[in-house]
């Protein structure tokens, strides 16, 4: 809209420079000229203005960058930190499973060994009782035994009233 005014003022311009009428010809290029600065300063105001927003936005953008960039950061902190309890945890796990598979190996071999040492010590207990068994068997034959000598003894033997009768007669002869 401005152009057309600018041209129309610029061909009045001309149009009066060559028909001699020279002071409506300068204040027609004055208008020209006028709206020609006009349109220089509402482009560059334009311009700057698309420059400050665009300023602004890259401004923002690089905000919202350094933010999100920012953000990255703490959630990939977030994440190694969770990684690393993660990590600890399994371990610790391991480990606790190891400790407890070894205590339990410890605990069967101690029950094996026990019930093998039980086993053992049963065998050996009967064989104490049959041995017992045994020398009670004997220690009775061998007291029958010398039951039925003594008897024997006895009833062959004179009485010991008999033996100091004996020897006191004796002695009185």
């Amino acid at each position: 809209m401005l152009e057309g005014e600018m041209q129309t003022e610029n061909t009045l311009s001309m149009l009066y420079t060559k028909t001699n009428r020279f002071q409506l010809a300068l204040e027609h290029y004055r208008n020209s000229m006028s709206i020609k600065d006009t349109l220089f300063n509402i482009e560059k105001n334009s311009e700057v203005t698309r420059k400050e927003m665009n300023y602004e936005f890259d401004k923002k953008e690089a905000v919202a960058e350094a933010v999100h960039k920012k953000e990255l950061e703490n959630q990939q902190a977030i994440a190694n930190e969770k990684s690393r309890k993660q990590s600890i945890i399994t371990w610790s796990v391991i480990f606790g499973f190891i400790l407890v598979a070894t205590f339990a190996a410890f605990i069967f071999s101690s029950l094996r060994t026990t019930r093998k040492q039980k086993k053992i010590i049963e065998l050996q207990k009967e064989q104490v009782e049959k041995q017992k068994q045994i020398v009670e068997n004997h220690q009775k034959e061998i007291i029958d035994s010398i039951t039925y000598a003594r008897r024997i003894q006895n009833s062959l033997l004179p009485t010991e009233k008999y033996i100091e009768k004996n020897i006191k007669r004796l002695k009185k002869r």
